[in-house]
């Protein structure tokens, strides 16, 4: 909804410049659609985080980040915090799986670190790069480990 009202505001602006008129009006039609819009069902924050945060998940970034991802996409945090509950709570029932370990993992195939690799030979010599590009992405320092150091044939099964 944020966004959506932000891009409004933006043309809303652009219009003014050229066709001039009242600031205030523009923005009270502009929340008119958007209150219009969320009445229809059109536009639902809910629904919108939900298809995001199933993205990110598969991206495999980190809970951190997926949080920062969606608040600066104007999702309220006390939404994001109970959808991300809700999907961890999910995985753990369905797949009895760590869902912050799945996104580990993800995340370091999708970026070849560790057992990932290309040249196994340079693999003890980029450990520390990997361990410290998996930290930067927001995952704990003992997640990070776990998965750098995780040998090639375990890494197989994590699919």
């Amino acid at each position: 909804m944020q966004q959506l009202r932000a891009v409004l505001r933006r043309r809303v602006d652009r219009n003014l410049r050229f066709h001039g008129g009242e600031r205030e009006a523009g923005y009270a039609l502009a929340e008119t659609v958007v209150q219009d819009l969320v009445q229809r069902g059109v536009l639902d924050d809910a629904r919108f985080t939900r298809a995001w945060l199933d993205s990110l998940q598969r991206r495999g970034l980190s809970r951190r980040t997926i949080r920062q991802k969606l608040r600066q996409k104007g999702v309220e945090g006390a939404l994001v915090d109970r959808l991300l509950a809700e999907h961890d709570a999910q995985l753990r029932d369905e797949e009895d799986r760590d869902p912050e370990l799945e996104r580990a993992r993800a995340y370091c195939r999708r970026r070849r670190l560790g057992p990932f690799r290309r040249d196994p030979a340079k693999r003890a010599e980029r450990r520390e790069k990997d361990l410290a590009a998996m930290y930067r992405a927001g995952f704990s320092f003992g997640l990070a480990k776990q998965c750098v150091d995780a040998d090639a044939d375990e890494a197989e099964g994590w699919g």
